[in-house]
């Protein structure tokens, strides 16, 4: 199969405060100029001090707390889109169809003709995959799968959550950046990066879109078609 890249979200921005008026330099001196130190150790104590990693309490916090309440809620759920993979400079896209109620999971990636490259199938304690060739492989979950079929770890247990924008119910929450509505614009989780580049409508508990996913070596990007409640 062959892959397109993932991107990340725009970069925090914390400004430092206004450094004092410039002064005289002695003829000599050594290390660095004062322009260039003084400036240097403000923008420092400014990303030390300026940038929390979860949003303090306000407006957009309270909507992420009900967010998190909502669609953490949501355990039957259909998504279609298309997916792109990069790894190391190679990868593969398909289209993607993903349909989960609670923990028991169909995961299709078919091509631009509706064939079956792969389907993935499983709950909390078995996983199967597929194969376009007939092949059927098992393992205690998901990753596994996909570790030994295609040599990189994609971790779609988490992506149970991520896809929806809101982090796993275990496992610490890295860095968050939030909009004016309190949906994550940046989320971090378990080493991965995400970012949301669009929702499916302005309200407060829209589901994801654009979804970028990045993690060393290897990036994806996931454009969602449509989302539906429950398992058809």
């Amino acid at each position: 199969m062959g892959a397109r890249r993932a991107r990340r979200g725009p970069p925090a921005v914390c400004r430092p405060h206004p450094a004092a008026p410039a002064q005289r330099a002695p003829a000599r001196r050594e290390g660095a100029p004062r322009a260039v130190r003084y400036p240097l150790l403000l923008l420092l104590l400014a990303l030390l001090g300026g940038c929390a990693a979860i949003p303090p309490a306000g407006p957009e916090h309270e909507g992420w707390v009900e967010r998190q309440r909502e669609l953490g809620a949501m355990d039957a759920w259909t998504l279609n889109g298309r997916v792109a993979v990069k790894l190391n400079g190679e990868g593969w896209n398909a289209n993607l169809r993903w349909q989960q109620q609670g923990d028991d999971y169909r995961i299709r990636v078919f091509d631009p003709f509706g064939r079956t490259l792969a389907l993935i199938e499983g709950d909390a304690e078995a996983a199967v995959l597929r194969t376009s060739e007939g092949e059927r492989r098992e393992a205690a979950d998901p990753e596994t799968l996909m570790d030994e079929e295609f040599g990189w770890h994609l971790p779609l247990t988490g992506m149970r959550y991520w896809l929806r924008g809101i982090p796993t119910r275990t496992g610490e929450l890295e860095f968050l950046r939030l909009d004016g509505q309190g949906r994550p614009v940046l989320l971090q989780q378990a080493g991965w990066s995400m970012t949301y580049g669009d929702f499916a409508s302005a309200h407060p508990l829209a589901l994801p879109t654009r979804i970028g996913m990045e993690h060393r070596f290897i990036t994806v990007r996931l454009a969602v078609a449509d989302w539906s409640r429950g398992v058809p």
